[in-house]
């Protein structure tokens, strides 16, 4: 679990959770985190849905084969944007929680199946808006 500055990444969280959360504890509000677990029990599940949330907003994607989204709500549960990222072409459902960084919300969008038209990308957003600033293939 390398921490370098203001990045924090979590790989194979699933495996020593109590660890993670002690880390977690002692970083800067202001970092970037990202999560990799091969499984997601309730309490990986948990973790990644604290890293996802800032003062103001609740940040979710998830996917269905005719829309992946990805939303911003606050704390209340009211959207504040929502932003449909194309179909989803995979065998499997999308597994990838956005990431915060500065004023970005990042998500990977990881396609099964480029044959099928799957288009597989990484893109940044604005936290406030939901306007998109970068993607990358």
């Amino acid at each position: 679990m390398p921490l370098t500055g203001d990045h924090f990444l979590i790989h194979r969280g699933d495996g020593f959770l109590e660890d993670v959360e002690k880390i977690l504890s002692y970083t800067p509000n202001g970092r970037q985190t990202a999560l990799f677990s091969a499984t997601f029990p309730p309490a990986v599940d948990r973790i990644a849905r604290e890293v996802t949330v800032d003062a103001e907003r609740v940040y979710v994607a998830w996917t269905a084969p005719e829309e992946y989204t990805l939303m911003a709500l606050d704390h209340e549960g009211n959207d504040v944007w929502h932003r449909n990222l194309g179909p989803f072409v995979s065998q499997h459902s999308g597994g990838t929680s956005p990431i915060i960084y500065q004023d970005m919300v990042i998500l990977g969008n990881e396609q099964g199946d480029e044959d099928a038209n799957g288009i597989s990308f990484l893109a940044a957003f604005d936290r406030r808006t939901g306007e998109p600033r970068w993607q990358r293939a």
